[in-house]
């Protein structure tokens, strides 16, 4: 019987890994319902992915509001005090 449930969680219960791609994955696109409630069951669970996942908030939402992108190459170039910025407000809200 134990073999049994222990089986099930392991199906219910995303490890870290599993928890951070969905998450990743939920900032591009919209999950399914099963990976939806898999990843906010983890979350309600794990301190360091909810953590994870502000921080990979804060990162996107800076990166998307930089003016300056290179249009030959399509990459986005930070300036100093952009870098700074972004770190400061990442260790601002590091384990809250």
């Amino acid at each position: 019987m134990k073999e049994i449930i222990g089986k099930g969680m392991n199906t219910i219960m995303l490890d870290c890994n599993k928890a951070t791609l969905y998450a990743t994955k939920n900032e591009v696109e919209e999950l399914g319902c099963v990976k939806r409630i898999q990843l906010k069951m983890h979350l309600a669970t794990c301190k360091l992915c909810r953590s994870f996942v502000e921080q990979s908030k804060i990162i996107s939402s800076e990166v998307t509001s930089i003016k300056e992108i290179d249009e030959n190459n399509l990459k986005v170039h930070l300036t100093e005090q952009q870098k700074e910025n972004l770190q400061e407000t990442v260790e601002n809200n590091l384990y809250r």
